[in-house]
């Protein structure tokens, strides 16, 4: 019987209840067409992507049990999985360290991972050997390193054994699985060989003791050298090849590649040798998060400042891209030199810039201009109209969905990182490891707060390892220093935003915001020193005055400006009139505006402007001053912008080319000069194409392509891949009430004819794929199929709109290109989720 075969008969002794919570721990066995039936049920159970899937949820110690009960093979017990776990490493006495052992075993049952035998024996999830192909490190299980072994040396291996060998292979593999698990018949199998032999085979088993030894904490294991020593010493590599070929024909140990000259011993083997000094890591409790009292003022107070400050950059970092563009590295993103010139211009952190950056493109408040460059969008100007609570609301939702830490600014081979780079590190974990982080938090004592983020990670690293440990996912460290900085967490416990961002909505989170945050002013306090302080969230128009003529010195509770000489020769330059300048900042004042001021704004105004420059882009000269005089009064000629400056000159707002055309057009005979005042020479040959290609429209061009790629970059990140929409799947609760019973789904026939058609063709698909695959052409869904293409490549790709033709599958990609794809290089379905 496999693995399959047991899981689905232990299924069918189990009642609704007990369904209904293997369901709810595996929901991905729900996704697409409704289960059948518990055949189809454990198969769904035992795919490799769903086990992959459950493993990532496993804690600590049920992962490290269940490493051991793989490792174990046909002869894993509570007993034999208690004595080989370490509990040692907590100081566990016998009797906790049995219980501790007995209830993850009962959580691996919930989850169908691992199951109980009649006769007191565990067998593992077949999918489970894809996710940990080497358990404890000491060789491949039995089931797993039999896969390629021809039957026939099976056959052999048992018979010498002196039992009845089985016709099928399944039956033999079950025969010596049941052999290795037994102890003492492996020892008394070893007790038969030569000192020679059980001398080598000994070592090998040293070899793997160690390698899990060192995963207690003991030394770390490099046995390469000594390996390739031994193959020089030809009375050593003699003795290796002697024990090889008797542990391969006395069943210790195979060779699944048939031109091997060594043997690897299962893990079974090892274990039967070595027991006695391979334990392996076990650690049942959490790790204890370091905490200190805290009062609810105080977090508070301090989560009210951090936010207050961090909106405050975020707007005047907006504010300035809006006015000066930031330049994009061509690889695409901003580089960090840009990064730090607006950070100096801001005197702000340049991780708050690049942060607002990440948070403002998901937003869709930035896109690029046609020269290229980074800016704000419309949506900006409507957006930043909005109240200081709800601006910081969004940013701060939008960081806890985001799949990686903004501020993280090196990748993972410490390189530096553009912000809004093309190819954004990060995975679909990263939400679920942030929420986690918090809630760990949220469940402190009350009057405490975590003292320092590295307990914290421990305990997340505890709770889910598989994700805390992959490079890929979330830098906790960073969010936790974001979670701070957004007011989220303060003194190392939630605020009322963090409470409202995990247990609330958007409107929670707004009404916390908005106790935490000033209001928005529209009047400022002039200083005789010629400073301008805005207390609280300064009004757009204060913000957009004072920027335009003044240079900003602080923000956060209250935001600071200066004004000098030099800003308001700026805005002087920049079109503004002194009067006005001055009218408006009377109109944000609560009184008169100090003297100083009034004479600064007076005193630059009257210098601005005695030299003035205007646009000249042609001269035109002549000694007949009458004829200029027809020329400046000529109505053909208005648009050339001709004004006199002298009697005998007139200066053209129009380029030369432009003038001189303009001219010949009204019948003038105009000689063209070069810069230098010699005569422009050009001679012309007739061209094929009858002329040239016009350079300035070919960069309006590049700039649209441009425009048109960074909006659909924009689309991609903000929206993330849209498939169609995935229905819903049945609840646990009812599929669970439906299986005890043997109810089939609703409209469900136990094989379809499509399914019998597509059995026939696609015969790499297991039948659980024929049934998803099925239901998706039935149904019109979405399926990720994994094919091969020319050149033997396998690709995996979703597609959607699936016809059954001849012997192929149509179908359409989310590009909406038309694939077509034999169904006889199908090798893998599954649901789009």
């Amino acid at each position: 019987m496999t693995g399959r075969d047991e899981l689905t008969a232990w299924l069918a002794g189990r009642d609704g209840p007990e369904l209904e919570r293997t369901l709810t721990l595996r929901p991905d066995a729900l996704y697409g067409s409704p289960v059948r039936d518990l055949e189809d049920l454990a198969n769904r159970l035992v795919g490799r992507e769903s086990v992959a899937r459950a493993l990532q949820e496993l804690a600590s110690p049920m992962l490290q049990v269940l490493e051991v009960l793989a490792a174990l093979g046909a002869g894993a017990t509570i007993d034999r999985a208690t004595e080989l776990l370490d509990r040692t490493a907590l100081g566990l006495d016998a009797e906790s360290h049995h219980s501790y052992v007995e209830a993850m075993l009962r959580a691996l049952g919930f989850a169908a991972l691992a199951w109980p035998r009649p006769d007191g024996r565990y067998v593992v999830n077949p999918g489970l050997h894809d996710a940990i192909p080497y358990p404890l490190a000491i060789g491949r299980p039995v089931e797993v390193l039999l896969t390629d072994v021809p039957s026939s040396v099976l056959r052999s291996v048992v018979q010498r054994w002196g039992l009845p060998a089985p016709t099928r292979k399944a039956e033999l593999v079950e025969e010596v699985r049941t052999f290795l698990a037994d102890e003492s018949r492996v020892r008394k199998l070893l007790s038969e060989a030569p000192e020679s032999v059980a001398r080598v085979l000994l070592d090998r088993s040293n070899e793997a003791a160690r390698r899990a030894f060192a995963q207690v904490g003991g030394d770390p294991v490099d046995d390469v050298e000594d390996y390739y020593a031994a193959q020089f010493d030809r009375a050593a590599y003699a003795a290796r090849q002697t024990a090889v070929a008797w542990a391969r024909e006395n069943g210790l140990g195979f060779n699944p590649n048939t031109f091997g000259m060594d043997v690897e011993l299962p893990a079974e083997t090892v274990l039967a040798l070595k027991a006695a000094e391979i334990r392996a890591p076990f650690t049942p409790v959490s790790p204890t998060i370091a905490t200190a009292p805290v009062t609810d003022g105080q977090v508070h107070s301090s989560a009210a400042g951090a936010i207050t400050e961090f909106l405050a950059v975020a707007m005047a970092t907006l504010e300035t891209v809006t006015r000066t563009p930031m330049a994009a590295l061509k690889a695409g993103g901003i580089g960090a030199r840009e990064l730090a010139k607006v950070a100096k211009r801001l005197g702000a952190d340049v991780k708050d810039v690049r942060v607002t950056l990440e948070l403002a493109v998901r937003l869709r408040l930035l896109e690029k201009n046609r020269a290229g460059n980074l800016t704000t969008s419309a949506n900006f100007a409507e957006w930043r109209r909005g109240a200081p609570a709800q601006r910081a609301a969004d940013l701060v939702a939008t960081w806890f969905a985001m799949a990686f830490a903004p501020s993280n600014d090196r990748d993972y081979e410490d390189k530096s990182l553009p912000a809004l780079a093309l190819s954004a590190y990060g995975s679909g974990t990263a939400r679920a490891l942030r929420g986690l982080a918090l809630r760990h938090v949220d469940r402190l004592d009350d009057g405490v707060g975590v003292t320092g983020v590295e307990t914290l990670v421990q305990a997340i690293e505890w709770r889910i390892p598989l994700i805390a440990t992959d490079p890929y996912a979330l830098d906790l460290t960073a969010t936790w220093v974001e979670a701070q900085r957004f007011g989220v967490v303060a003194h190392g416990r939630l605020s009322e935003v963090g409470v409202a961002l995990l247990e609330g909505g958007p409107a929670e989170l707004v009404d916390a915001l908005t106790g935490m945050l000033p209001a928005v002013q529209r009047t400022a306090l002039f200083g005789s020193d010629l400073t301008v302080v805005v207390p609280g969230s300064p009004d757009p128009a204060v913000v957009d005055l004072l920027d335009a003529m003044a240079v900003r010195e602080g923000r956060g509770v209250a935001s600071t400006w200066r004004v000098t000489p030099e800003s308001v020769r700026g805005a002087l330059d920049d079109g503004y009139d002194a009067a006005a300048l001055a009218a408006g900042l009377r109109g944000f004042a609560e009184s008169d505006l100090p003297q100083a001021l009034e004479y600064l704004l007076q005193d630059v105004g009257k210098r601005h402007g005695h030299v003035k420059v205007g646009p000249a882009g042609a001269v035109v000269q002549s000694e007949d001053s009458g004829l200029l005089s027809e020329v400046e009064v000529n109505r053909g000629l208005r648009g050339l912008g001709l004004r006199r400056i002298a009697p005998t000159v007139l200066l053209a707002e129009a380029p030369v080319a432009q003038v001189v055309a303009g001219l010949r057009a009204a019948g003038y005979l105009p000689l063209e000069l070069a810069a230098g005042g010699g005569r422009v020479v050009q001679l012309r040959s007739a061209t094929v194409n009858g002329g040239v290609p016009n350079e300035a429209l070919a960069d309006v061009d590049d700039a649209d392509d441009m425009l048109r790629e960074w909006a659909a970059e924009l689309a991609a990140r903000v929206q993330g891949r849209r498939g169609p929409p995935v229905p819903d799947p049945e609840p646990a609760s009812d599929a669970a009430a439906r299986l005890v019973n043997s109810v089939l789904p609703p409209g469900a026939v136990p094989v379809s004819p499509l399914e019998r058609r597509l059995r026939g063709s696609a015969q790499r698909l297991s039948a659980d794929e024929v049934r998803c695959l099925a239901y998706a052409i039935e149904h019109g869904e979405s399926v990720v199929l994994t094919h091969s293409v020319a050149g033997g490549a396998v690709i995996p790709e979703v597609l959607s709109r699936l016809k059954l033709g001849d012997g192929v599958l149509i179908g359409w990609s989310d590009a909406q290109r038309q694939r077509i794809v034999q169904l006889d290089r199908i090798d893998g379905v599954r649901d789009l989720h």
